[in-house]
């Protein structure tokens, strides 16, 4: 699901190839999967064609080196991964990564899938710096309507300054 793609590269409808995958099988170099944005100082390396043993991308030789190509390309390098209920993938990727943020629907997760996650990443040792919370239904509401008034207010003292 590339939804990074679509979010930084609306105009491309087809996902970019290759990819992540394709790398990681030796079936591209890492040149071939770094893709440019129109954001300055943003590439996107998009996952590539789902595998049949995904898991088994994470044990081939290139898997095992993790993201250190990749680090030696950019300053920062950040991966999305799935979500750590859904197979091994993020649990391996974590392995790899200097910081891990866990990433917190509040609208549809429990405590204990928070909870659940924490573990798995501490058994992998994975270096947990925090969590981000996101839909969090409670604030949303409330976002909204102080975003409404603000507009309104602006609206009313443009009138103003043009009326005077």
């Amino acid at each position: 699901r590339p939804k990074l793609q679509r979010a930084l590269l609306p105009e491309e409808r087809e996902p970019l190839r290759p990819g992540l995958s394709n790398y990681l099988l030796e079936a591209a170099t890492i040149h071939d999967v770094v893709h440019p944005t129109p954001h300055p100082g943003l590439s996107l390396v998009p996952a590539g064609p789902l595998p049949p043993a995904p898991a088994a991308l994470m044990e081939s030789r290139r898997g095992q080196g993790g993201l250190s190509s990749f680090q030696e390309l950019a300053d920062i390098v950040i991966v999305d991964s799935p979500p750590l209920g859904i197979g091994a993938d993020a649990s391996v990727i974590a392995t790899w990564v200097e910081a891990v943020l866990l990433l917190v629907d509040l609208g549809s997760v429990t405590d204990n899938a928070v909870r659940d996650a924490l573990r798995q990443l501490e058994t992998v040792r994975a270096p947990v710096l925090g969590l981000l919370l996101n839909r969090d239904p409670g604030v949303e509401t409330a976002s909204y309507y102080y975003y409404e008034a603000a507009e309104k207010s602006e609206r009313g003292r443009s009138r103003v300054s043009a009326g005077s």
